[in-house]
């Protein structure tokens, strides 16, 4: 009985890290931020009517585990409006986008 436990455990163990490796070669060759910058920046566009600067985006795994993320930087929104004091909405060195995958499976 305890020899098949451990080859379940060892399975499931190996069967982890198989995933574990295909995320992360998705994540570091498929999902580049050449590829993923344009797309975000075209989304952007469509969602968001102020002027939009957007500097590089990535996508994270292992530093928002268990979620996937997009991490944005150099991101300035503005919004100029006549007679305003200012016309930055916002301007963020680094900001980090949580997608919260089982969520959006349910």
């Amino acid at each position: 009985m305890k020899k098949i436990l451990k080859r379940i455990a060892l399975a499931l163990l190996v069967l982890l890290l198989l995933v574990f490796i295909i995320v992360g070669i998705a994540v570091w060759v498929v999902f580049t931020p050449e590829r993923l910058t344009p797309i975000v920046r075209n989304q952007t566009s469509k969602f968001v009517t102020c002027k939009t600067d957007i500097g590089r985006v990535e996508l994270t795994f292992f530093s928002t585990f268990p979620r996937f993320g997009l991490k944005v930087s150099n991101l300035n929104l503005v919004n100029p409006v006549a007679g305003a004091q200012y016309d930055t909405l916002l301007r963020a060195k680094e900001i980090v986008g949580i997608v919260d995958v089982v969520a959006l499976l349910r």
